[in-house]
Protein backbone atom coordinates (compact mmCIF):
# COMPACT_ATOMS: atom_id res chain seq x y z
CA UNK A 1 0.00 0.00 0.00
CA UNK A 2 1.46 3.38 -0.99
CA UNK A 3 1.75 6.36 1.38
CA UNK A 4 -1.26 8.18 -0.06
CA UNK A 5 -3.53 5.15 0.30
CA UNK A 6 -2.25 4.61 3.85
CA UNK A 7 -2.97 8.25 4.65
CA UNK A 8 -6.53 8.03 3.34
CA UNK A 9 -7.51 4.70 4.91
CA UNK A 10 -6.46 5.83 8.39
CA UNK A 11 -8.95 8.73 8.35
CA UNK A 12 -12.21 8.51 10.33
CA UNK A 13 -14.97 7.19 8.06
CA UNK A 14 -16.83 10.48 7.46
CA UNK A 15 -13.63 12.30 6.62
CA UNK A 16 -12.36 9.40 4.53
CA UNK A 17 -15.47 9.40 2.32
CA UNK A 18 -15.23 13.15 1.60
CA UNK A 19 -11.47 12.99 1.10
CA UNK A 20 -11.70 10.01 -1.27
CA UNK A 21 -14.43 11.67 -3.35
CA UNK A 22 -12.35 14.83 -3.72
CA UNK A 23 -9.12 12.93 -4.44
CA UNK A 24 -10.83 10.78 -7.11
CA UNK A 25 -12.57 13.76 -8.74
CA UNK A 26 -9.31 15.70 -8.96
CA UNK A 27 -7.35 12.75 -10.34
CA UNK A 28 -10.03 12.13 -12.98
CA UNK A 29 -10.04 15.80 -13.99
CA UNK A 30 -6.22 16.09 -14.01
CA UNK A 31 -4.80 12.68 -14.98
CA UNK A 32 -1.57 14.35 -16.13
CA UNK A 33 -0.67 15.35 -12.56
CA UNK A 34 1.56 13.11 -10.49
CA UNK A 35 0.39 12.13 -7.00
CA UNK A 36 3.11 12.82 -4.46
CA UNK A 37 3.33 12.42 -0.70
CA UNK A 38 5.22 15.20 1.06
CA UNK A 39 4.78 17.38 4.14
CA UNK A 40 3.01 14.30 5.57
CA UNK A 41 0.04 14.70 3.21
CA UNK A 42 -1.01 13.86 -0.36
CA UNK A 43 -0.33 16.38 -3.06
CA UNK A 44 -0.11 16.73 -6.81
CA UNK A 45 2.85 17.71 -8.96
CA UNK A 46 3.18 18.93 -12.55
CA UNK A 47 6.57 18.53 -14.25
CA UNK A 48 8.17 17.84 -10.85
CA UNK A 49 6.76 21.08 -9.42
CA UNK A 50 4.17 21.19 -6.62
CA UNK A 51 0.64 22.24 -7.49
CA UNK A 52 -1.43 21.57 -4.34
CA UNK A 53 -1.62 19.48 -1.14
CA UNK A 54 -4.59 18.18 0.83
CA UNK A 55 -4.40 17.56 4.59
CA UNK A 56 -7.10 16.03 6.76
CA UNK A 57 -7.38 17.45 10.26
CA UNK A 58 -9.82 16.92 13.11
CA UNK A 59 -12.19 19.76 12.20
CA UNK A 60 -11.32 20.62 8.62
CA UNK A 61 -9.76 19.72 5.31
CA UNK A 62 -6.65 21.81 4.71
CA UNK A 63 -6.00 22.71 1.08
CA UNK A 64 -2.62 24.18 0.24
CA UNK A 65 -2.35 25.72 -3.21
CA UNK A 66 0.16 28.45 -3.85
CA UNK A 67 -0.63 31.88 -2.37
CA UNK A 68 -1.17 33.43 -5.82
CA UNK A 69 -4.04 30.99 -6.48
CA UNK A 70 -5.72 31.97 -3.23
CA UNK A 71 -5.38 35.65 -4.10
CA UNK A 72 -6.80 35.07 -7.59
CA UNK A 73 -9.80 33.11 -6.27
CA UNK A 74 -10.49 34.82 -2.96
CA UNK A 75 -13.96 35.98 -4.07
CA UNK A 76 -14.97 32.40 -4.91
CA UNK A 77 -13.45 31.13 -1.66
CA UNK A 78 -15.41 33.73 0.27
CA UNK A 79 -18.61 32.84 -1.63
CA UNK A 80 -18.15 29.20 -0.54
CA UNK A 81 -17.63 30.34 3.07
CA UNK A 82 -14.15 28.83 3.18
CA UNK A 83 -11.64 30.21 5.65
CA UNK A 84 -8.38 31.14 3.98
CA UNK A 85 -5.05 32.82 4.57
CA UNK A 86 -1.91 33.37 2.50
CA UNK A 87 -1.25 29.73 1.61
CA UNK A 88 -4.05 27.84 3.33
CA UNK A 89 -7.71 27.09 2.70
CA UNK A 90 -9.74 25.45 5.47
CA UNK A 91 -12.97 23.64 4.64
CA UNK A 92 -14.87 22.41 7.68
CA UNK A 93 -15.94 18.79 7.40
CA UNK A 94 -19.53 19.96 7.80
CA UNK A 95 -19.26 22.12 4.65
CA UNK A 96 -19.64 20.87 1.08
CA UNK A 97 -16.35 20.53 -0.79
CA UNK A 98 -16.49 22.41 -4.08
CA UNK A 99 -14.28 20.22 -6.27
CA UNK A 100 -14.91 22.51 -9.26
CA UNK A 101 -13.37 25.44 -7.39
CA UNK A 102 -10.47 23.28 -6.26
CA UNK A 103 -10.05 22.24 -9.90
CA UNK A 104 -9.83 25.92 -10.86
CA UNK A 105 -7.10 26.46 -8.25
CA UNK A 106 -5.19 23.50 -9.66
CA UNK A 107 -5.58 24.69 -13.26
CA UNK A 108 -4.41 28.16 -12.22
CA UNK A 109 -1.27 26.76 -10.60
CA UNK A 110 -0.65 24.45 -13.52
CA UNK A 111 -0.86 27.38 -15.96
CA UNK A 112 1.61 29.36 -13.86
CA UNK A 113 4.16 26.58 -14.19
CA UNK A 114 3.62 26.24 -17.94
CA UNK A 115 4.12 29.98 -18.44
CA UNK A 116 7.62 29.96 -16.97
Amino acid sequence: MDEITQYIVQLPSEQRVKYELLWQAIQEKFPELTPHFSYQMPGLYWHNKPIIWFGAFKNHLGIYPKPAAITAYQDQLRANHYEYAKGTIRVKWTQPINDNLIGELIAYNQAQIEVK
